[in-house]
């Protein structure tokens, strides 16, 4: 949560981070798109996309949410994603961070559930993202996380991100 004097500013841009996904052409992960806020006279505020998870050593891409390794759920709450202990591979690492109180409680944010890895072993389920008032985006495979921002699934798009902005 940033709080900025807004006094004689009469344009603000916003640019919402774009999900991540797998590219079938190159075989690799493609990281999520940062969500960058502008306003003139001020440092612009840059929130990084999640990382996509590697294909060649079966982690989980990292973000608020961690995403699953091979077989293993996403993340849920700023937590790690799964993995099967087993064969020794990492879910990505949740920030941990606790979600704000905004707006004055007028807005709800929650946790969105991490993706399904469905049981298959070769692929994980995206970190969880977050949700406004219990919505977020709408559809989607149920290997994607839930949410703004939820992590993708193989050749399942992440979900884009997502800014509030609270001008009093």
């Amino acid at each position: 949560v940033i709080s900025m004097n807004l006094e004689d500013v009469s344009t603000i841009q916003v640019d919402i981070g774009e999900g991540g996904y797998y590219s079938s052409v190159t075989q690799t992960g493609v990281e999520g798109k940062p969500t960058i806020i502008t306003i003139p006279g001020e440092v612009p505020v840059r929130i990084e996309g999640g990382q996509p998870g590697q294909l060649e050593f079966p982690y989980g891409g990292s973000g608020w949410s961690g995403g699953g390794s091979d077989g293993g759920d996403g993340g849920f709450d700023g937590s790690d994603g799964g993995w099967r202990v087993e064969e020794d591979e990492e879910g990505g690492v949740g920030n941990g961070k606790p979600l704000p109180l905004i707006a004055s409680g007028q807005l709800q944010l929650s946790p969105g559930k991490g993706g399904i890895s469905g049981n298959v072993t070769t692929y994980g389920g995206g970190g969880g993202g977050v949700l406004v008032n219990g919505k977020g985006p709408e559809g989607g495979h149920v290997g994607v996380g839930q949410g703004y921002g939820g992590g993708g699934h193989l050749t399942h798009k992440a979900n884009n991100g997502l800014a509030i902005l609270w001008i009093m």
